[in-house]
């Protein structure tokens, strides 16, 4: 095989794409992987506050804007010990060396132009200017999550969405 010749060609570097690439690569196979963005993770990615669009997210007096990056897909993996998961897979196909892994530090949600720190603990909802209702759900919510219910067996279902 010469080097203008390729087994597969992979259009994208999602999450997916990357992981098919990693896995074809390390069974013997030689591939093209490419991507139309001239950053890499496709919808994955997770990219500097600045490179925004800038009419969309107002970056005011922010003294070093580059410590602040967005991802364009936050994801969390919930895993339960002992059990093989999409970890595993992550860890296998070697894609673990293009991504990172860390503990949710805090969670803030962009709405109309505005950014809100989601309370993460029952001392900062209590402290957040949300509605009573609001704190009520959202405390249901973070007992439900300490609770490891949702990690039971047949707790947690997915459904697909109907929109056609």
């Amino acid at each position: 095989m010469n080097d203008n010749k390729f087994d597969f060609l992979i259009v994208g570097t999602g999450y997916s794409e990357s992981i098919l690439s990693s896995a074809l690569s390390s069974a013997g196979y030689k591939c093209l992987h490419i991507d139309k963005n001239d950053y890499y993770g496709d919808n994955w990615a997770t990219l500097p506050i600045t490179e925004l669009d800038s009419s969309t997210i107002k970056i005011n007096n922010l003294k070093n804007p580059n410590k602040f990056l967005i991802s364009r897909h936050p994801s969390v993996i919930l895993t339960e010990r002992g059990k093989s998961n999409q970890l595993d897979t992550i860890l296998k196909s070697s894609v673990f060396n293009y991504l990172s892994f860390k503990l949710v530090d805090s969670l803030i949600h962009y709405n109309d132009g505005e950014f809100t720190q989601i309370p993460k603990s029952k001392q900062e909802v209590f402290k957040s200017t949300i509605s009573l209702k609001d704190k009520r759900m959202l405390m249901k919510l973070l007992q439900w999550i300490a609770s490891r219910e949702f990690l039971k067996e047949g707790m947690l279902v997915l459904q697909e969405s109907n929109t056609t």
